[in-house]
């Protein structure tokens, strides 16, 4: 079952993204921006808002773009694709792929805030040799392919636009925080993590 949910996870990535093109909207009638944005990221087992920054630091990094479905006046809706890395030293080492759908709100002085919800594909693996019993009654060390599972999440961020300075690049803030399933101990059917990114795009015109 779990293995169906991470399938179907991938393949609304993918044909999210080979969708855009074919979206007859008016936001499409207008030229398409498509920002690269790079965030240093740090994350944390926690629930909502609970601890989203721990010591000692457990560093990632997520490149992702979005797609503009509407923009009206002073508000728009989005939708990313990201992917991204993080290591935990104690416990894992993760990759994963997501997509959010981001309503935008943009103030007259190009401060904006942002929130999402989406849902993605996690891979993770121990970040600490794996053993296993052999056919000898002898522990052995074993290659750790690692886990996949599927995860669920939202986010809220804010930033600043620079282009009354004509300058292509926008800052933000960003508090994520997603649950996976199952967990890489496979007694914990559910886990949570907190994501807390600082980061800057770029806009490709």
């Amino acid at each position: 079952m779990i293995s169906k949910n991470i399938l179907a996870v991938v393949l609304f990535c993918l044909t999210t993204i080979s969708g855009y093109s074919q979206i007859d909207s008016s936001a499409t009638k207008n030229h398409q921006v498509w920002p690269i944005k790079i965030s240093y990221l740090t994350h944390s087992y926690s629930l909502p808002f609970k601890k989203p920054l721990t010591k000692p630091i457990q560093s990632g990094l997520q490149v992702g773009t979005e797609f503009r479905y509407l923009n009206k006046n002073a508000s728009g809706l989005y939708q990313s694709v990201n992917i991204g890395h993080f290591r935990n030293t104690d416990f894992l080492d993760a990759y994963y792929i997501n997509s959010h759908i981001v309503y935008r709100y943009t103030t007259p002085v190009n401060v904006f805030f942002n929130a999402s919800s989406g849902i993605g594909y996690l891979h993770r693996r121990h970040t600490r040799e794996v053993f296993k019993l052999n056919n000898n009654g002898v522990y052995e060390s074993k290659f750790d392919w690692g886990k996949p599972a599927f995860q669920f999440g939202f986010s809220i961020g804010a930033g600043y636009d620079f282009k009354s300075l004509s300058i292509p690049f926008v800052c933000f803030i960003k508090y994520e925080w997603f649950a996976s399933t199952p967990h890489i101990s496979e007694s914990v059917p559910l886990m949570g993590h907190s994501l807390f990114h600082i980061g800057l795009g770029y806009k490709l015109k």
